[in-house]
């Protein structure tokens, strides 16, 4: 026994020196040093095609080199080995290389590709080359180290727990101890189900990240997101956290497409399994584990492998509100509560970065927060609701101030992206003074010269369910506004909403009606193996830095993706809008007039059902199309809402006594 705790003792001796080795080899690694593209060899068949010689030149490096002798080509494709500066900190087994792209010369224009971190490449020039290349690089950890010591970890532990579990039975055995006996059963059993659950995790996440890989990023908010993480031209038109999150992962381990699919899929399963943990540790029912077919919704599997900002959001959310969850059913000690809350807080932090509108989502969830530190002992009500009140307007100062500073963090200039809500005012203003003829409330500076009212009223018949046409340019139209600040945009934006208010809400009703109605963004296996250079070839000057191009099924993959597509149950969004209202209404109802049912449970229930609500009135108000992503968010925070209500009820007795408190209500009315 001593022996194996020892042995443990190291390998956790082990860990802490791995991580602060690969903490230091990291930092070291992001110094900037000096290399060469050197031993340049002309590649032959890339310099053909690339300069449609195809016909001039036959498929041979002395044929093509006399044809360049007498003749200017417009590109010239070499491949590389890499020299170095410095002797030490060079590629290794343990680092791989990443080039300054910004620091080659202009004439090599088309930058280096196929590099995957090696010291071998190819780049393309726009004029010969005879000498060494000079580039600037950093060094990354190669991803197989993280990968072997992971594997070994799996290993160890496994071996350490079989061997435990065995020497528990043995001593039960011998000692032929049967209180003993039954109550080391019970834990081996409960080790073995919370096991079990994490291992079902491990194998829905590897499935589902085999069928999807790399996901599918094939949408202009994506490809512009990846195009300022390798530039690091950061912008807010899309949350910088995103590209800033990319950056820092291509320079630890390189230009991969698949961050994200894992980062949504690991976001995903642990929340699903801290949620079936949760409710396994308070209740002892193993028939939680079926909850893991949630999973295979269309609503969520298949927005699950979609590089899209909305469902990468509410995932983020999703898990923080799963932390919460298992912190209120399953934790009993005090500083693990204090340490899951921080860490809730976190991750919610992040998910509200990282889509911008979200600051109004994540905030009904301070309410729980601002409820644990003050708890339910209400001596005075007054004292009692004026503290809650102060710490929730601190909060909403905080979180205005994280949202607004930190993107100046990244992004000196904020000009830009201040104008990427101007279409949507200026869609709803017209929505506002179309109906009525008003051409007053728009100055006529707005307008790009040649413009005026009458096209305004022209583009909104056109497109009354979407704002995009009006702040730039669409197929079918034209651009009307400059691109460009306007002055007091959002005060002319509330004085139509004041001055036509009817319209306004007929405008938003009508928005709300068909986007509340749209069913699932599910993606055809044909379209999820469309590559990125067909839809967006325009600002994908960089894509062949990255290791893979998109999804391309084998035939199995393509028939499992077909009967999941095929198969999985798609629900409109239109039910989990009703679900989360009719839970935020019977959570309020407990509260204001159930004050003895009143418990950390009911009020993570009215906090994740507020927060849907919340979303719901703010993609109502200010989504600028009639797209699917931008509803998700109310669906996986519907579903913990609804888990939580169903917890809540068991707790305080049962549906039965759920019921007739609310007949007790309604008789008290009458």
């Amino acid at each position: 026994m001593k022996i194996k705790k020892i042995l443990f003792n190291i390998y956790l001796s082990l860990v802490v020196i791995f991580i602060i080795s690969a903490i230091v080899a990291t930092i070291l690694g992001q110094k900037t040093r000096i290399g060469y593209f050197t031993n340049l060899n002309i590649n032959t068949r890339e310099t053909i095609d690339l300069n449609n010689l195809n016909n001039e030149v036959q498929q041979n490096e002395e044929e093509l080199r006399n044809y360049m002798n007498n003749n200017t080509l417009k590109y010239y494709s070499y491949n590389y080995g890499i020299g170095y500066e410095d002797k030490i900190f060079r590629h290794t087994d343990l680092y791989g290389i990443k080039f300054d792209t910004n620091t080659l010369p202009n004439y090599i224009k088309l930058n280096i590709y196929n590099n995957n971190g090696t010291p071998y490449g190819t780049l393309i020039s726009t004029q010969p080359l005879d000498e060494s290349v000079k580039v600037e690089y950093k060094l990354f950890i190669k991803a197989s180290i993280f990968n072997i010591f992971f594997w070994i970890s799996i290993i160890f532990l496994l071996i350490y727990f079989f061997d435990k579990k065995q020497k528990v039975v043995d001593y039960i055995k011998t000692k032929k101890i049967y209180s003993l006996y039954k109550e080391k059963e019970h834990l081996i059993t409960k080790n073995v189900f919370i096991i079990s659950v994490i291992i079902v995790a491990l194998i829905l996440f590897i499935f589902q990240f085999w069928l999807a890989y790399p996901g599918y990023f094939q949408y202009g908010d994506n490809l512009g997101t990846m195009g300022e993480a390798f530039d690091r031209n950061y912008q807010n038109w899309n949350p910088v956290i995103i590209a800033v999150f990319l950056s820092f992962l291509y320079d630890i381990f390189g230009y991969h497409t698949f961050y994200i699919l894992f980062l949504n899929l690991f976001l995903w399963y642990s929340s699903i399994t801290l949620i079936i943990l949760s409710l396994y540790l308070k209740y002892n029912k193993k028939r939680v584990i079926f909850l893991f077919l949630i999973s295979f919704l269309a609503n969520i599997f298949f927005t699950n492998i979609i590089h899209i900002k909305d469902v990468t959001a509410s995932l983020w959310v999703f898990f923080s509100y799963s932390l919460i969850l298992f912190m209120i059913n399953a934790v009993r000690k005090k500083a693990v509560k204090i340490l899951l809350i921080l860490f809730s807080i976190f991750t919610l932090i992040i998910g509200m970065l990282w889509r911008l509108n979200f600051i109004v989502t994540v905030y009904p969830m301070f309410i729980l927060y601002t409820y644990l530190i003050l708890g339910n002992n209400i001596k005075n009500k007054k004292i009692y609701f004026a503290k809650f009140a102060i710490i929730m307007i601190i909060i909403a100062a905080l979180l205005i101030s994280i949202v607004k500073i930190f993107p100046t963090i990244f992004i000196k200039n904020m000009e830009y992206s201040k104008l990427a809500s101007n279409h949507i005012f200026l869609w709803q203003i017209a929505g506002c003074t179309v109906p009525s003829n008003d051409s007053d409330m728009i100055p006529n500076e707005w307008y790009i010269e040649g413009n005026t009212f009458e096209d305004l009223k022209i583009l909104y018949e056109r497109n009354k369910l979407l704002a995009d046409p009006f702040g730039r340019s669409s197929p079918g139209s034209k651009t009307l506004f400059k691109r460009e600040y306007l002055p007091n945009l959002k005060i002319i934006w509330i004085k139509s909403i004041l001055k036509h208010p009817i319209n306004y809400l007929i405008h938003t009703a009508r928005f709300s009606f068909y986007l509340f109605i749209i069913n699932t963004w599910k993606i055809p296996n044909g379209d999820f193996q469309i590559k990125d250079s067909e839809p967006y070839a325009f600002i994908l000057y960089y894509i062949d830095n990255f290791d893979n191009r998109g999804v391309t099924f084998t035939p199995i993959k393509n028939e499992i993706y077909s009967f999941i597509y095929n198969t999985s149950l798609d629900i409109n969004i239109i039910f989990f809008a009703i679900l989360t209202l009719i839970i935020f209404v019977l959570s309020l109802i407990f509260i204001l007039f159930k004050n003895k049912y009143i418990n950390n449970v009911l009020i993570f229930t009215f906090a994740t059902s507020f927060s849907a609500f919340a979303t719901i009135a703010i993609v109502s108000l200010f989504a600028p199309a009639i797209i699917y992503r931008y509803a998700h968010p109310i669906v996986p925070i519907s579903i913990i809402s609804l888990i939580s209500l169903i917890s809540f009820i068991i707790d305080i007795g049962g549906f039965n006594n759920f019921k007739s408190e609310l007949k007790s209500l309604i008789g008290k009315k009458k």
